[in-house]
């Protein structure tokens, strides 16, 4: 397994623990170094957060150790300036129009009767 991958999964894995964060991957080739960012700093500093990201270091290193892992979030020097992968709370909506249902990432649209009555999804 590739030690983008190996990231990657695991993000997923924490992302569905912690739902309302935001979480940032990247790799910087030239320095060997994938750059994780978690906000908001509440998530990061929990304890629940600290255990997992203690793990994840630990396999990390046994796994990939020609690379570095650099976990960060607010008010850190580093920062995730350009993201392989960002997880966050996409708030699924849904659209309906001529009685068929799409996904909108912005509003939900729903039309009874021929009107269209608009709503933001929180």
């Amino acid at each position: 397994m590739r030690s983008k991958d190996f990231i990657i999964n695991k993000l997923n894995e924490i992302h569905s623990r912690f739902i309302n964060s935001i979480i940032k991957y990247e790799f910087k080739a030239g320095r060997h170094s994938h750059i994780i960012e978690v906000l908001p700093i509440e998530i990061f500093e929990s304890d629940e957060f600290i255990d997992i990201s203690i793990e994840l270091r630990k396999n990390f290193d046994c796994l990939f150790p020609q690379e570095n892992l650099i976990l960060v979030s607010e008010n850190s020097l580093v920062k995730v300036t350009n993201a392989l992968k960002t997880y966050k709370n996409s708030g699924l909506q849904l659209c309906f129009k001529n009685n068929e249902a799409t996904f909108n990432n912005d509003l939900i649209n729903v039309a009874f009767a021929g009107e269209n009555n608009y709503a933001l999804a929180a």
